[in-house]
């Protein structure tokens, strides 16, 4: 690493005097400690330290140009690591087929019927944020308490389950973990209405102009925003878990856990755990 002193020099590894054996070795840092310093040099950050033999010309120069080196190196490292998790994965086809039966259970009965939203209950069309959400990003910032202190995520477990008995923990803990990473949704939804996946930059254009009356002229006929998180599934794939969200206006909208399990084949709503509304 720039910044460091590279060096072994334990059991006859090399150091960096070139030393080859242990005891060669030993009898050179013995003589080394008479005349030369020792410096503990470290990566910012890095929290890995260690005691290395420096020349006093090179203590010099490492202090003009080692931090900022070192430093740099760090900051790039960091900016990798952002990178990596910050990509997006795929929501699998399993989670489309939930997600599918999900949207046909709550909407289907409202198809064609007039007049149509947002005045009525008729859906024509649905509506969804192409990217996952975390129950984490709903309104007024979930799984805060009352002092705005977040809530461990082992007593959102425990409150999930005992809203719904059946809810296993292998489920709960699935969600947990893929909901670490964001997904993309793609045209993907096998349901019995036309679709439209938006992205922020879209919604953005939309809202600048108007407030909701706009969004209803460029969208008609929809039940409003459709938001979800991917979905965790038990180990045998028959129940499922994961967050849903509608916004349809400036006091109108919700959030909720939905447990779903497949029976027969087809997936069905087992319970739906209030978490927000408007």
């Amino acid at each position: 690493m720039i910044g460091r002193i590279r060096g072994r020099g334990e059991g006859g590894r090399r150091l960096d005097g070139g030393v080859s054996s242990g005891l060669a070795t030993a009898r050179w840092l013995a003589r080394q400690r008479a005349t030369h310093q020792f410096q503990r040099v470290s990566c910012a950050r890095s929290g890995d330290s260690r005691l290395f033999h420096v020349q006093p010309e090179i203590i010099r120069q490492m202090q003009t140009i080692g931090r900022a080196r070192a430093a740099a190196v760090c900051v790039l490292v960091i900016l990798l690591a952002a990178t990596t998790a910050c990509k997006n994965s795929r929501a699998k086809v399993a989670e489309y087929e939930v997600l599918s039966a999900f949207i046909d259970a709550k909407f289907a009965s409202r198809k064609g019927v007039d007049p149509l939203e947002p005045t009525g209950d008729g859906v024509t069309r649905i509506v969804i944020h192409n990217m996952t959400k975390s129950d984490e990003e709903g309104i007024n910032c979930l799984r805060m308490d009352g002092n705005g202190q977040p809530i461990p995520w082992a007593q959102t477990a425990n409150s999930l389950q005992s809203e719904a008995p059946s809810l296993k923990r292998a489920t709960v803990d699935a969600f947990r973990e893929v909901n670490g990473q964001q997904a993309t949704l793609h045209r993907s939804f096998h349901i019995a209405f036309d679709y439209e996946l938006v992205d922020s930059t879209q919604l953005d254009s939309v809202f600048k102009n108007g407030n909701w009356p706009a969004y209803y002229k460029r969208f008609p006929g929809s039940p409003g925003i459709l938001g979800f998180s991917r979905v965790g599934f038990n180990a045998d794939g028959t129940q499922a878990l994961f967050f849903a969200s509608v916004s349809c206006g400036g006091l109108c909208g919700g959030g909720a856990y939905v447990v779903m399990e497949r029976r027969d084949g087809h997936w069905v709503i087992e319970k739906e755990i209030e978490a927000w509304i408007s």
